[in-house]
């Protein structure tokens, strides 16, 4: 499960989320023993059991504080609380993330998908769109084309979802774009949440 603000690992205090990957999600945190900010990278509780995944994690670890160069987070510190196996690293500011298509081959492009901030993004299933969320609990939806070049167009907002905010912030949208996935907390002692199915979000849109 996510960590939430307020959150202890250790000596580091969770303040907010600021992306997640399959390998790790990163949070912003305060090193309360002196007081300044770092990045927690953690290994998500559904690999932690994972051998094998832990020893790359670990590796991952041993081999960026063998390197020193001003384009690499400096590690600050590795650790384990209740399970759960973290890193820390310098926590560089920004103003936010944001998303951009990459070309692989050719002229090597690069294109921006959001323009307010954004993370978590996903291609839709007819390659003619990118999903990803914004401010932690809203999921956006951008057109695409793809070829010789990549025309990106205006973002447009789909839908309120206050459960990112809380819980894992995995979603999928069905292929004919009708539907959106994602896991929602219910109940003050759920240990786990039903997968909640949202029809026609369309609808849902509010006017700007």
């Amino acid at each position: 499960m996510p960590l939430e603000p307020k959150q202890r690992l250790g000596p580091y205090e969770i303040i907010e989320p600021l992306g997640a990957g399959g390998m790790g999600e990163v949070y912003r945190a305060r090193d309360t023993r002196l007081d300044r900010q770092v990045a927690v990278k953690v290994l998500p509780a559904a690999l932690s059991d994972n051998e094998q995944v832990r020893a790359r994690f670990e590796r991952e670890a041993k081999t960026i504080s063998q390197l020193n160069h001003s384009n690499i987070c400096t590690l600050h510190d590795i650790g384990n609380e209740d399970g759960v196996e973290f890193l820390v690293m310098e926590y560089i500011e920004g103003d936010r993330m944001e998303i951009y298509v990459y070309q692989l081959s050719g002229s090597g492009g690069r294109w921006q998908v959001s323009t307010d901030g954004g993370v978590v993004p996903s291609w839709s299933h007819d390659g003619r769109s990118i999903y990803y969320i914004v401010d932690q609990f809203t999921l956006m939806t951008v057109p695409i084309q793809t070829g010789a070049t990549v025309q990106v167009g205006a973002p447009v907002k789909v839908m309120e979802v206050p459960a990112f905010q809380s819980q894992s912030r995995k979603y999928d949208v069905s292929a004919d774009g009708s539907k959106v996935l994602w896991n929602a907390m219910v109940g003050g002692t759920s240990q786990s949440a039903p997968l909640s199915v949202v029809q026609n979000w369309p609808a849902l849109l509010e006017p700007e």
